[in-house]
């Protein structure tokens, strides 16, 4: 960081990594893993029997009456409104680091 010159850019810089990169890595990590341990999990050992060799398949215990549970329903509900919601934080921070990117070749081709 010493060898930028430009005060703005540098404030810019470390907000990205201070601040936006922070944010999506604790952030998203944290909520994902309390929805998973608080929401995801319970409902998912409810109803669903996992195999035993595998930690990632499982069968529905009774899939017709899972398709009307409105616990499960909702559970999806907001397990996809949290994607979409993150969907977008990441696309933001995406815009962000690409202005940064951006202004540094500015910085470096002005040199």
């Amino acid at each position: 960081m010493d060898l930028i010159q430009n005060d703005s850019l540098k404030k810019a810089i470390v907000n990205m990594y201070e601040f936006q990169f922070a944010v999506l890595v604790k952030d998203y990590d944290h909520s994902e893993w309390v929805l998973a341990q608080s929401v995801t999990f319970p409902i998912f050992n409810r109803f669903v029997r996992r195999h035993i060799n595998s930690t990632t398949t499982g069968k529905p215990i009774d899939f017709e009456a899972l398709k009307s549970n409105d616990e499960f329903i909702n559970m999806l509900h907001n397990i996809v409104r949290f994607k979409k919601s993150d969907i977008v934080r990441f696309k933001e921070v995406r815009l962000k680091l690409e202005t940064l990117i951006n202004d540094i070749d500015k910085a470096l081709n002005s040199i």
